[in-house]
């Protein structure tokens, strides 16, 4: 009976290992325009030029005053002067 609760424990652990291994993993970005107004976006979109989107990665941190949460959106797009834009 040992060597069957061993056998079942390896192969559990093998599972979870390649499930672990093959999962996708999640990204996420932060975007913020020239007003500092930011949100999260699930990929590096190519947002129109001359708009003054930043992208950084969800790790980043402001510093300062001015900056703010405009709303997370699943939806491709960004926020211009408080309203959300598709694209």
């Amino acid at each position: 009976m040992n060597a069957l609760l061993k056998t079942a424990a390896l192969s559990a652990l093998a599972a979870t290992a390649v499930v672990a291994t093959t999962a996708p993993s999640a990204s996420a970005y932060i975007a913020c325009n020239r007003w500092h107004q930011c949100w999260h976006t699930h990929a590096q979109y190519a947002y129109p030029t001359g708009i003054g989107i930043a992208v950084y990665p969800d790790t980043w941190k402001w510093s300062g005053p001015g900056w703010r949460w405009a709303g997370d959106r699943d939806e491709r797009g960004y926020w211009w002067r408080g309203r959300w834009r598709k694209f």
